[in-house]
């Protein structure tokens, strides 16, 4: 089974390499597509060397920054293999990140994978772990993602791994600039139920830095979250 990873990047020259590099080392060989959502500083450079040294990646360039909603629909519309993971151009797989969730993914075949994490820092020093708890029910896992929701957070990190086929029916939406992790989530758990199963252990490092959208805009994520709710709540879903 084939498996792309998928890496959103914008002006992230500082870690854009790391996260290339720990997703070509894994212990099942990935394509990667990296889409540059018009960065202005080195990242397109370094993705370009990277591409001449290992010849699975794929480079897109938006023409001008359309943000993170349209660059993640753009990868899953240009994935042509089986499965589709994403990995922030800031965070880092851990190398048996493909070879676990495909053991899994034999067990679910049409469910959204998402695991636990170790949080690193800006200069990738280890902080913790985060791990997801466990639910006895469907309604219990979706009840905790709206009420998580309502407080501005995501209950899962949006490092996902899903049939590509699964993610093509039910693609982000690109007039999203950012938070379309959470439009994503919420879309799939209430409207189309789809299953989200916990990989219990901590399959990638998730980078805590200045440059984060959710550390630099906190007023807009709450405006634009409200703005989900409300399109959520006309297809249909209880909030």
């Amino acid at each position: 089974m084939k498996v792309t990873i998928g890496i959103p990047a914008y002006n992230t020259e500082k870690y854009i390499a790391d996260a290339i590099n720990s997703c070509y080392n894994q212990t099942i060989k990935p394509e990667i597509i990296v889409v540059d959502d018009g960065s202005t500083d080195k990242t397109v450079e370094i993705v370009e060397n990277l591409a001449n040294l290992y010849k699975n990646i794929k480079l897109l360039v938006n023409n001008e920054n359309k943000g993170i909603g349209y660059t993640r629909k753009k990868i899953v519309e240009e994935c042509k293999t089986e499965y589709l993971a994403f990995c922030s151009a800031d965070d880092m797989l851990e190398r048996n990140y493909i070879e676990t969730m495909l053991n899994y993914a034999k067990r679910y075949p049409d469910a959204i994978f998402y695991s636990d994490y170790k949080l690193i820092d800006e200069e990738g020093n280890e902080k913790g772990v985060v791990t997801s708890q466990d639910f006895n029910s469907y309604e219990e896992f979706a009840n905790t993602v709206v009420s998580v929701a309502k407080q501005d957070r995501m209950f899962i990190c949006y490092n996902i791994f899903a049939p590509t086929k699964l993610l093509k029916e039910n693609n982000f939406d690109e007039e999203k600039r950012f938070g379309e992790d959470l439009e994503h989530l919420l879309r799939c758990v209430l409207i189309k139920r789809i299953p989200y199963v916990h990989i219990p252990f901590p399959l990638f490092k998730y980078r805590i830095h200045r440059k984060m959208v959710t550390q630099q805009r906190r007023k807009e994520i709450h405006e634009n979250n409200l703005d989900t709710f409300r399109k959520i709540k006309k297809m249909g879903g209880q909030l």
